[in-house]
C-alpha cells in the first residue's frame, strides 16, 4: 500500500489560556480502495488522543498514528564546524607561536639577571683591586636594564594575547558542541484512508495542541487636547509548538479547559467555638501598606489567568495572520474605538508622593475589556504601563498616566506620646505636614487625599483634631480627608493633619 505525502495546510486556530485547537484542511485526489497519507509539518507536541477526522460518504478513516523523531542538523553541522574547526586550528597556530616567543623572552630575561649578577661580580673584584671604571658601569648597567624593561613590556602584551586567543578558542569549541548537539522534533501524521470512489475529497482534521497560549494586551492612546482616548484590544500570543501557522484564522477564547467539567465533591465543614482572647493586639492600617516595588515584584514573578468575569467569551481576530513558532510573543490586534474621557489630577501623599493624571471613561465597544495589562502613550509618546480589571460593555474604567512634572508632593509625620499619672489611657498624638510646589507657569487644579485610622473596638479611640487641620477638615466614615486645591504659578502651599489615638493599657502594639 503506496504513502502518499501530502501537506494540510493550517486554515484556523482557536487560543486558549494554556493550550490551542488548530484545524487543517484540504482537498487532495485519491483512488479508489486504501491508502496512507503522510501529512508533513505538524506539531510534535499534538496530543494523540485529540486528534479527530471527520469522515464523508464516500471516504473512511480507519487509523490515525503520529510518527515522531528528531532531526539532526548535519548538513549544517558540517559545513560550519568544518569551518570553526579551520579557525579553531588557525588559532592555535597563533598560540603556540606566541608561547614560543613567550618562552624566548623568559630565557632573555634570565640571561640577562645572569650578567648583571656577573657584572656586579666583576664590580666587586675591580674595586677590591682598586680599578674604577664609573662610565663603562653604568653604560653597561643601563643597558641591561633597558632590555629588561623592553622584554617585559613585550611579555604582558604576550600574555594579553594568549588570554585572548584562549578565550576565542574556548568560544569557538562551545559553538561546536553546540551543533553536535543540535536537533529538531518532527513529527508526521498517518492517515489510512478507505476510498469508495475515485476523485477529489477535502479532508479536515482537528487536533489539540501544547506549548501555545495567549493573554489579553491593551493599548491606550490619550489625547491632551481633545481628551480623547484611543483604546486598542490585542491578544498577546506565544507559540513555539514547531509548527507556522501560514494565513490562518485566530479565535482566541477564554475557556479553561484544564480545570475540567466535573462538579466538586462536598465535604463536611465543622464549626468549632473559641474562647476570646483577653489581650487586645493593634493593627495600624498604615502599617499593611505595601510598597509599589514590592507589588510590582511579586506580580512579575507570576504570569495570571484570563479574567472573563464568569463567562466564557471568544474573540475573533478581524484579519488573517502568519504566526510562525518562536519562544516570543507577537500582538494581534483584535478591536478598537475612541472615546472622550474625563480628566483629572489626583494625589495619594501617603501611596506615592506626587500628583497623578488620571481619566475616567465608559466601554464603548461591542464586547467587555479582559483584565490584563495597557499600554499606555501620552500625545505621541510612550509612559509606561498601568493594568485594568475585568470590564463590561457600557462600564466605567479608570486609568493612571503618571505623574505631572510641574507639581511637587512631600509628606511628614511625626509622632508623639504621652502617658497621663494614675490613667489606664496612653495618648499617641500625630501631625502629619504635606508640601506641596507648583513648579510650572500654568495654575493647577486638583484634589488631595489622606486618611487617618479608624477604630472599630471600644478600648482604641482616635479623633481628628479640625482646629489643627488645614480648612478644618473633617474625616469620612472610612478616615478619608479631602482637600479641593489650587496652585497658581510657582506657588507654595502646605497642608496640615493632627489626630489622635487612644489606647487602653490592655492593648498591645
Amino acid at each position: 500500500m503506496e504513502t502518499l505525502k501530502t501537506i494540510l495546510p493550517v486554515s484556523q486556530v482557536t487560543l486558549m489560556e494554556d493550550r490551542a485547537t488548530v484545524k487543517r484542511n484540504g482537498t487532495i485526489h485519491l483512488t479508489e480502495g486504501k491508502s496512507v497519507l503522510e501529512i508533513d509539518g505538524v506539531s510534535p507536541f499534538l496530543i494523540d488522543k485529540t486528534i479527530n477526522f471527520e469522515n464523508c460518504s464516500d471516504l473512511h478513516c480507519s487509523q490515525l498514528t503520529v510518527r515522531r523523531r528528531k532531526l539532526y542538523h548535519e548538513e549544517q553541522y558540517k559545513d560550519d564546524s568544518k569551518k570553526l574547526f579551520q579557525e579553531i586550528e588557525a588559532l592555535h597556530c597563533s598560540l603556540f607561536s606566541l608561547l614560543d616567543e613567550l618562552e624566548t623572552h623568559n630565557t632573555s630575561i634570565e640571561d640577562i639577571q645572569l650578567l648583571m649578577g656577573r657584572l656586579f661580580e666583576e664590580i666587586e673584584l675591580e674595586v677590591t683591586h682598586g680599578q674604577a671604571c664609573l662610565e663603562t658601569w653604568s653604560h653597561d648597567l643601563n643597558q641591561l636594564l633597558e632590555n629588561t624593561i623592553d622584554l617585559k613590556k613585550c611579555q604582558r602584551q604576550q600574555l594579553r594575547a594568549i588570554t585572548a586567543l584562549r578565550r576565542d578558542i574556548s568560544e569557538k569549541q562551545q559553538l561546536i558542541d553546540n551543533f553536535q548537539q543540535k536537533f529538531t522534533h518532527h513529527a508526521s501524521l498517518l492517515i489510512e484512508l478507505q476510498a469508495f470512489t475515485t476523485g477529489d475529497f477535502t479532508l479536515n482534521i482537528d487536533y489539540l495542541l501544547a506549548c501555545a497560549c495567549w493573554r489579553p494586551l491593551h493599548r491606550a492612546s490619550y489625547n491632551s487636547q481633545t481628551q480623547m482616548i484611543d483604546f486598542t484590544t490585542c491578544a498577546a500570543v506565544w507559540q513555539n509548538t514547531g509548527e507556522d501557522w501560514q494565513d490562518v484564522q485566530l479565535f482566541f477564547s477564554s475557556e479553561r479547559a484544564s480545570l475540567g467539567v466535573e462538579l466538586p465533591s462536598l465535604k463536611k465543614d465543622v464549626l468549632y467555638t473559641q474562647r476570646k482572647s483577653k489581650e487586645i493586639h493593634l493593627e495600624i492600617n498604615e502599617q499593611q501598606i505595601q510598597e509599589l516595588s514590592e507589588v510590582h515584584e511579586v506580580q512579575s514573578k507570576l504570569m495570571p489567568g484570563i479574567n472573563d468575569g464568569g463567562e466564557v467569551l471568544l474573540l475573533r481576530a478581524p484579519q488573517k495572520s502568519t504566526l510562525t513558532a518562536a519562544p516570543y510573543a507577537t500582538t494581534i490586534e483584535i478591536e478598537h474605538f475612541s472615546v472622550e474621557a474625563a480628566a483629572h489630577l489626583l494625589s495619594y501623599p501617603e501611596l506615592y508622593a506626587a500628583v497623578v493624571l488620571r481619566t475616567e471613561c465608559p466601554n464603548t465597544s461591542s464586547r467587555p475589556l479582559l483584565a490584563g495589562p495597557v499600554e499606555l502613550s501620552r500625545d505621541g509618546a510612550l509612559i509606561g504601563r498601568t493594568d485594568i480589571d475585568f470590564t463590561s460593555v457600557g462600564e466605567g474604567f479608570t486609568l493612571d498616566w503618571g505623574a505631572d512634572s510641574a507639581l511637587s508632593v512631600k509628606r511628614e509625620i511625626k509622632k508623639s506620646s504621652k502617658n497621663k499619672a494614675l490613667s489606664s489611657w496612653r495618648d499617641d498624638n500625630f501631625e502629619c505636614h504635606i508640601y506641596l510646589s507648583n513648579l510650572g507657569s500654568e495654575s493647577k487644579l486638583f484634589s488631595l487625599t489622606e486618611r487617618i485610622p479608624v477604630s472599630d473596638i471600644d478600648k482604641v479611640k482616635i479623633a481628628l483634631n479640625s482646629e489643627k487641620t488645614s480648612e478644618n477638615k473633617n474625616a469620612d466614615s472610612n478616615g478619608f480627608i479631602k482637600w479641593d486645591l489650587k496652585l497658581l504659578p510657582f506657588e507654595n502651599k502646605k497642608l496640615e493633619l493632627h489626630y489622635q489615638i487612644k489606647k487602653h493599657q490592655g492593648v498591645n502594639d
